[in-house]
């Protein structure tokens, strides 16, 4: 089966969109950066017979080792609300020990850690829509800063992993 065609989604005008960075701004000690929720789509141009995506996690990381503050103590809240998750499921997310289940709604069942790849047959070739509720995630996070944490620049990468067959 082909591989999964993975891409990152604008929730509400389904454009593609890159998050090779993040502008989360200034964020005062104490305080939460603004929500950001994107769409993780498989399969959004309606290939046919593509492999669905499993063991999908997300979590944050970075270059030295997940040591810095925004990983080592959690500061990026995730949930997923394709999963009926909502911002008071927000868990906290940080390296290899911290990750969240992402999933769809597949078949009307609400399925973690899975994104279908297979398309209905009516829309194979067709850009995908919010109906399309097998293959995408809906995913949210959020920054928030201790009261106490130090000021200055933090860098870090949110990280989608993922199996396919």
């Amino acid at each position: 089966m082909a591989e999964p065609l993975v891409s990152f989604r604008d929730p509400v005008t389904l454009a593609d969109i890159t998050l090779n960075k993040w502008e989360i701004g200034t964020i005062l000690a104490g305080n939460a950066a603004p929500d950001k929720t994107f769409l993780i789509w498989n399969n959004f141009d309606g290939a046919p017979d593509i492999s669905d995506i499993n063991d999908c996690d997300i979590t944050t990381s970075d270059s030295v080792g997940d040591t810095s503050l925004v990983v080592a103590d959690k500061w990026v809240e995730t949930w997923c609300p394709s999963l009926g998750e909502t911002d008071e499921d927000r868990v906290q997310t940080g390296g290899e020990t911290n990750k969240h289940v992402i999933g769809a709604v597949i078949g009307g069942v609400v399925t973690a850690g899975t994104i279908s790849g297979a398309r209905l047959e009516a829309n194979l070739g067709v850009p995908g829509t919010l109906a399309d509720v097998d293959n995408y995630a809906e995913v949210s996070l959020r920054v928030t800063v201790p009261l106490l944490a130090k000021g200055g620049l933090n860098q870090f990468k949110t990280r989608l992993s993922y199996t396919h067959i």
